[in-house]
């Protein structure tokens, strides 16, 4: 109480036996947090007297054998014999295909524990070190142990999984008939009966910069969009094909005289065709 009081600064020779009591417990229950919260660090840690702690690892077993405990006391007065039978039920091998070796923290071998008859400290084990098995068995199924793959899984079929309430499906589902909203019909575009073949038309160019003058050689519809088209065959080479699209054939016209326009975009009428005397 006295060691643990001076440790943490408190003891006063002075004071009553009850308070230096009192303040030596406190030391303890320091040292006992301080080795609590720094056991994650140190996962060693010390072994009790006569004891020593030791990480257990294994060459079939390449993930942690007993997860984040790999770290178990062994008495210091076994026999390797006891030691084998110990980590026997640790890791599976069988101590007669069992090697053991005392591996320091870096993994250099120290040590191998083939005396059965020996006391483990006969090896001057420490604190941290590591006792690694390798495991000599040829029909040793051990590895399989962290293969999950082998694991059979449950498997559930479509009409039960449609059958539970609660599922990601049905809350999905629940959100989506939630969310989503009628969609608005789409109104079927007329069909221009006001324009014929024949007629003679002047329709705006795209910019709507110029306006072109023509006659109609086609109405309907059409491959290349949905909807109804107008092909005109224009009086000047102002067009973009020759009555084709995209391989379909519409109407005949001379190259660069054929063009398509939505009924929208061009007038029906007395439109004759441009001659060079009206442009001057």
């Amino acid at each position: 109480g006295k060691q643990a009081s001076r440790a943490c600064g408190h003891y006063n020779p002075s004071l009553s036996p009850d308070f230096q009591a009192y303040m030596g417990t406190y030391g303890e229950t320091l040292d006992a947090l301080r080795a609590y919260v720094t056991g994650g660090d140190e996962p060693a840690q010390r072994a009790p007297e006569g004891m020593v702690r030791l990480e257990i690892t294994h060459s079939v077993l390449t993930q942690n054998p007993m997860g984040s405990n790999n770290f178990k006391n062994f008495p210091l007065n076994s026999t390797i014999s006891d030691v084998k039978d110990k980590l026997y039920r640790f890791v599976g091998t069988s101590p007669s295909y069992m090697k053991v070796v005392l591996q320091d923290k870096s993994g250099a071998i120290v040590a191998s524990l083939d005396n059965d008859n020996a006391p483990l400290a006969a090896y001057r084990p420490q604190d941290g070190m590591r006792i690694h098995v390798i495991d000599t068995d040829p029909n040793s199924t051990i590895a399989q142990l962290q293969d999950t793959s082998q694991v059979p899984k449950y498997e559930m079929s479509e009409e039960e999984y449609n059958a539970r309430e609660g599922t990601y499906r049905k809350f999905k589902q629940a959100q989506k008939a939630s969310s989503a909203e009628p969609a608005a019909p789409v109104a079927e575009e007329p069909e221009p009966t006001h324009i014929h073949v024949g007629d003679r038309c002047e329709a705006d160019s795209e910019d709507g910069s110029l306006a072109r003058r023509g006659t109609v050689r086609y109405v309907g519809k059409v491959e290349f969009s949905s909807g109804y088209w107008v092909g005109i065959q224009f009086d000047e080479p102002l067009g973009k094909n020759d009555g084709s699209v995209k391989g379909k054939k519409y109407f005949e016209c001379p190259p660069k005289y054929g063009g398509f326009v939505k009924p929208d975009k061009l007038r029906v009428g007395d439109y004759p065709e441009e001659s060079f005397d009206d442009e001057i």
